[in-house]
């Protein structure tokens, strides 16, 4: 097994002809909390679709590789990624209304996941394994026999959580998961999120844009921009010393107690802090963009064409 769950290297994709990711390259390391950073656009989601063998039509794999415990998703077949979602690495979407089948009860719809990658269980205890993964986020087992339509947002959120947990992957892939919900419920699905990867010793790599969110959530964060990594390194590094302008203008559009001013972030951020020259950067094999070494384990974007970005090791 590989140290490394997951690994994106040179991928680009494209939709039709717009190009959406431009040579992402990144690796998250085994029981680590990654996050992905971003305003809409930037090709946050797109990673996770391209990820999971989700991508349809018009949407396309250009070149790249990305590799789960060392396989190359992009090379299986569609019986083989079947066989790999939910097992190996599971999905928690950002819209748990429109996931969820709303014509089937929560207990059928975490059966179904169940019956399809380990075959028909006992009755009795397919239920009780239910009523487990229920209780684990927090959710009384009478939800199992409740329609989507009539569980709240966190509460929806959370069974999306105990479905992708269901078959114990070792990767998390969680799509703004708190994305609509108030401050409150928020706090109750990242709990459920973290306590679930814990539980399972998996990796979890969050999306999302809300920056105060990832701070408390995660280990190392990178920073998206127009199909493009800009910075990563961890989470306190970016926080604290931010370095790439569009980094900055990300964390300054976050509203202040105290500070009524509202920000935004500005579309002619400059895309280089060294204006296309790095007479200190490091090139990697992987792409042949130059990454600048702001400290270790910090880099920040630093050449204009943007052509591919790193895997931080």
């Amino acid at each position: 097994m590989s140290d490394l769950a997951l690994t994106a290297i040179d991928l680009h994709v494209s939709y039709g002809q717009t190009p959406a990711l431009r040579g992402v390259s990144f690796a998250v390391r085994e029981r680590e909390v990654f996050g992905i950073a971003g305003e809409s656009g930037s090709g946050k989601t797109t990673i996770a679709m391209a990820a999971l063998g989700l991508l349809r039509p018009p949407g396309r794999v250009v070149r790249g590789r990305i590799l789960l415990d060392g396989v190359d998703v992009l090379r299986l077949s569609e019986e083989a990624l079947r066989r790999l979602r939910w097992r190996d690495v599971a999905f928690v979407p950002q819209a748990s209304l429109n996931a969820l089948n709303p014509v089937l009860r929560v207990e059928e719809q975490i059966e179904d996941a169940i019956v399809a990658h380990e075959g028909p269980q006992g009755r009795t205890a397919l239920r009780g394994r239910i009523a487990g993964l229920l209780d684990a986020v927090a959710l009384a087992g009478s939800v199992a026999r409740r329609y989507p339509h009539e569980l709240s947002g966190g509460m929806r959120q959370r069974v999306c959580i105990a479905m992708a947990t269901a078959l114990h992957p070792r990767l998390l892939i969680a799509d703004e998961p708190t994305s609509a919900l108030d401050v409150i419920v928020q706090r109750s699905v990242v709990e459920s999120l973290v306590a679930a990867t814990e539980r399972l010793g998996a990796s979890l790599v969050v999306i999302g844009h809300d920056l105060a969110l990832l701070a408390q959530l995660v280990d190392r964060l990178m920073v998206m921009r127009r199909g493009r990594v800009v910075e990563l390194g961890s989470a306190r590094d970016l926080y604290r010393e931010p370095t790439h302008p569009y980094t900055r203008a990300l964390l300054e559009a976050v509203p202040a107690i105290g500070n009524p001013r509202l920000y935004r972030t500005p579309l002619a951020a400059p895309d280089c802090v060294a204006g296309g020259r790095c007479d200190g950067g490091r090139s990697f094999s992987e792409g042949s963009a130059t990454m600048h070494d702001v400290s270790p384990g910090h880099l920040v974007a630093c050449e204009s064409t943007f052509t591919a970005a790193i895997v931080a090791g």
